[in-house]
């Protein structure tokens, strides 16, 4: 197993417990001593939480972080991180700051990036990685026991960078297009509506991944 950053997803997914990522993880520890991120992962994630105000939360990402090797932004990461926003823009493409800064960081360790959007970081030349999730879940079963019991089931959908956009209630009624954190609150959301989609996918024997 190869020494790496955790991306600021997949360090979410882990302190919310994803089982696949909580095992990948403790598979690595049974490797390397410690986790290691940047710290512009440990703005995503604390900023994200402000803006909810978990404080709760905010504590135990405090008490996680004592645990992980957090990696500043240098001169020398900054360089880099510039000449890959050059890269990019030189082929009509883009990353958010913080993406370029944690790739960055990455190529200047010469370690790889544990990721869950394998497209964001495979567009930067110079670091390797591994994807620890195809996607998110596929549905989310709500029971609201102040209201008696109600159940209510929403299919999660995802666009082409397996970013969770819209949610589709069993009678094929759309939410919005909906924008979110990396703690899945939503941040901003357009448009309603209603749409078939066939099937959302089906498990890929070898690896127990749903496509």
């Amino acid at each position: 197993m190869n020494r790496c950053l955790l991306d600021t997803d997949v360090l979410s997914w882990y302190l919310r417990g994803h089982a696949q990522v909580v095992q990948h993880v403790v598979e690595y520890l049974q490797h390397y001593p410690h986790l290691e991120l940047s710290v512009m992962s440990y703005y995503e994630l604390r900023r994200g939480l402000v803006r909810i105000g978990a404080w709760r939360r905010i504590e135990q990402l405090e008490a996680f972080m004592q645990r992980c090797r957090v990696w500043e932004v240098s001169q020398e990461v900054a360089q880099v991180a510039a000449e890959i926003a050059g890269e990019l823009a030189a082929r009509g493409e883009r990353l958010d700051d913080a993406d370029v800064l944690i790739g960055a960081t990455a190529r200047v360790l010469g370690i790889g990036v544990a990721m869950g959007n394998v497209r964001h970081f495979s567009r930067i030349r110079g670091i390797g990685g591994r994807g620890l999730v195809s996607r998110g879940i596929e549905a989310v079963l709500m029971i609201d026991h102040t209201q008696g019991n109600q159940v209510r089931l929403d299919w999660l959908l995802y666009d082409g960078h397996g970013n969770l956009v819209r949610l589709m209630a069993p009678d094929y009624t759309l939410s919005p297009f909906q924008w979110r954190g990396v703690w899945g609150e939503v941040q901003g959301s357009l448009g309603t509506g209603r749409g078939y989609c066939a099937n959302l996918g089906h498990p890929e024997d070898e690896t127990g991944l749903v496509w």
